[in-house]
């Protein structure tokens, strides 16, 4: 579903009582806005899995006998 731009007239004459139309477009930018929320959700998700797995790694890098930095006495 598609953005509507919202009413911005509320409370002039003639415009105080939400009608059926106000209703369906309020309710079409929820379902707007739900859904831009869910698809950015996807894509953090997707994004905080790769970067965890990336910090996995560097770890794991670093704690390999081979790379660590020699201690010195």
């Amino acid at each position: 579903m598609a953005w509507q731009t919202p009413k911005t007239n509320w409370g002039q004459p003639g415009q105080t009582v939400p009608g059926a139309t106000d209703f369906n477009r309020i309710e079409g930018n929820t379902h707007y806005l739900k859904d831009e929320i869910d698809s950015h959700k996807a894509e953090y998700m997707a994004f905080k899995e790769d970067t965890e797995n990336l910090i996995s790694d560097i770890e794991n890098f670093i704690t390999d006998s081979e790379y660590q930095t020699p201690t010195i006495s």
